[in-house]
């Protein structure tokens, strides 16, 4: 029954802990990080980064576990992943940052179409 009531959020839920885990990887082993993602110069902004995506989906992960899926998180979840999504595909695109980024772009396409699909399937608004 728990889980039944939780899966109604469960792609919010999903964003949320990948969010929780690519965040996070950079400031628990950021060698490992460094050794998929190719070497960095501002090892300080990567942390940043790395906290902020965090921040999101601790926000993003509280919410629809509680049933709080207002506008408010979904505003949150879809304007993270494009953000996210820009920039993986600009700086990928300019040769910035390695090809692998573009991974996480699919990724959070990938994402966003679940949680579209699932919050139009609940009749959610965004307003």
């Amino acid at each position: 029954m728990l889980f039944r009531r939780r899966a109604r959020n469960l792609p919010l839920v999903a964003q949320g802990l990948y969010y929780l885990v690519t965040g996070a990887w950079p400031l628990l082993h950021y060698r490992s990080f460094e050794a998929i993602t190719g070497k960095k110069t501002d090892s300080w902004l990567v942390k940043t980064v790395g906290v902020l995506i965090t921040v999101i989906a601790t926000t993003i992960t509280y919410s629809s576990l509680k049933r709080r899926d207002s506008a408010e998180t979904y505003l949150l979840s879809y304007t993270a992943a494009l953000g996210l999504i820009a920039v993986d595909v600009y700086f990928t695109a300019r040769r910035v940052i390695p090809r692998v980024y573009l991974l996480d772009a699919v990724g959070e396409v990938i994402l966003l179409a679940l949680i579209e699909m699932r919050r139009r399937s609940l009749g959610r608004k965004l307003s």
